[in-house]
């Protein structure tokens, strides 16, 4: 036994363990955990690449999510260029249909366009002699292009311009911008100028072409001018329009007979769509000498035939005399309507495919022309004189004023052929290659290959996609 006071070695250290620290037990957790860790190291390897293998790819995605697509979604939503839609072709609308489209919830803003050829002008700073080429762009209050790039929208008299376009120019807001129209009208150039006061310039963001932004009076202007009329207000002289007489119908009393391809150019391109030689009994009675040949010109459409079928169907539900009349007045006018019709569709389609042939074939010729008459007119601009700069861009203007009537003919042509029975324009159009074949064009064989491939498109898809037919045309 020890001493008295004198405590044990043992009860000495089982009084001390409730004041040890914790050191030791997290010691002896963690070499126990690792010491596992080094038996089971296959194991564990596996576990972290499994873990490694889930997560990795859900990092990556968050990562993707807020920075790559949501930068993508930003652009996408604030950027107006990517909000703004443009007609692939030039059609003409109603301004009342344009009011009525900007209405649409969906729609922010409605920019009516003129024709894109009438759009080009040069321009520069008042009183210097640095000319640029530029794009007009009509604009007007709510136009977000130009709102959300740094720019306010202008009133008639001042014009805002893209960053590219004041680049060239060396402009600032507040100089005075002289825009110069230039017009080839009889063989003869002229030009007229317009001042407009730069008030804003856009970010780079809005477009990287050169372009001056304007009220759409002034795009109608150049645009009327243009196109040879006067434009009074601003005190540019042309011609003043008069209104054209229109009618629905038209008798025309000739000495003799018409031989068919007469009668063909009667209705192809004039408004009217059949020609009738009428028989003795169905001649009004008026002053015409009993001699004359009377031929009836109507616009009456293929179309006709589904009218034709509603008012038999009217009269089969419902034999009131006005239906009944309204049958005996169209037998009395153009009389077996049925067989009329179809000799029209045929003749009608015989027509618009040689049009569509020529137009289209003559469309390419002069599309192929295009690069080299830039390329030419570029250097004439750079080296020429001013008599040499004067006769290549009158060539290169009506080069571009061919390929606008050819175009437009061309869809005309792809229009008026889609209203008419598929079968029947297909078979004329292999009936019309058979010809072309026969004279050996080899040329306008390939043109007709890719019409009749438009003709098919545009039946299937009732979309004109010139753009697109433009440049295989091109490719011949």
């Amino acid at each position: 036994m020890n001493p008295p006071g004198r405590p044990s070695s043992e009860s000495s250290r089982t009084a001390s363990r409730p004041d040890d620290p914790p050191t030791a037990q997290r010691g002896l957790i963690l070499s126990l955990a690792s010491s596992d860790l080094r038996h089971e190291k296959v194991l564990n390897a596996c576990l972290l690449l499994a873990l490694t293998a889930v997560f990795a790819p859900l990092l990556i995605l968050f990562g993707l999510k807020n920075g790559i697509v949501e930068t993508m979604r930003d652009r996408l939503v604030e950027d107006p260029r990517n909000r703004e839609i443009r007609p692939r072709t030039s059609q003409v609308f109603e301004r009342a249909w344009l009011d009525t489209l900007q209405q649409h919830p969906e729609v922010a803003f409605v920019a009516p366009m003129t024709r894109q050829i009438s759009t080009s002008v040069k321009a520069r700073i008042a009183g210097q002699d640095n000319l640029i080429d530029l794009d007009l762009l009509a604009t007007d209050p709510g136009d977000a292009l130009v709102l959300e790039n740094e720019a306010t929208i202008p009133t008639p008299g001042e014009c805002v311009l893209s960053a590219s376009a004041a680049e060239k120019l060396g402009a600032v807001p507040g100089n005075e911008i002289e825009i110069e129209v230039a017009r080839y009208l009889d063989g003869q150039r002229s030009a007229v100028t317009v001042v407009h006061r730069c008030i804003g310039i856009t970010s780079p963001r809005a477009t990287g072409l050169p372009v001056l932004f304007a009220t759409l009076d002034t795009l109608e202007a150049v645009e009327n001018y243009r196109d040879g009329r006067a434009v009074p207000e601003l005190g540019w002289p042309g011609g003043i329009p008069e209104a054209q007489p229109m009618f629905d119908g038209a008798l025309l009393a000739l000495p003799g007979l018409l031989p068919r391809e007469d009668e063909l150019e009667l209705v192809v391109s004039t408004g009217f769509s059949t020609i009738r030689l009428l028989p003795p009994d169905e001649r009004p009675s008026s002053d015409l000498p009993p001699s004359a040949h009377l031929y009836l010109l109507t616009t009456i459409r293929s179309g006709i035939r589904k009218h034709l079928e509603t008012l038999k169907g009217q009269t089969a539900a419902d034999s009131s005399p006005a239906v009944t009349s309204t049958l005996g007045l169209l037998d009395a006018a153009i009389g077996d309507v049925e067989s009329l019709v179809y000799r029209a569709e045929h003749d009608s389609a015989a027509a618009w495919v040689k049009i569509a042939s020529n137009s289209g074939y003559f469309l390419a010729r002069e599309l192929r022309k295009m690069p080299k008459s830039e390329r030419l007119l570029e250097l004439v601009r750079k080296s020429g004189t001013p008599a040499e700069i004067t006769r290549d861009e009158t060539r290169h203007a009506n080069l571009l004023m061919n390929i606008e009537d050819a175009a437009n003919q061309y869809a005309d042509a792809l229009r008026e052929l889609s209203k008419l029975d598929r079968d029947i324009v297909l078979e004329t159009f292999a009936t019309f290659q058979e010809k072309v074949t026969a004279l050996n064009l080899e040329e306008q064989i390939k043109a007709n290959d890719i019409i009749v491939n438009h003709v098919k498109d545009y039946f299937d898809t009732k979309r004109l996609d010139m753009e697109a037919y433009q440049r295989e045309l091109q490719s011949l």
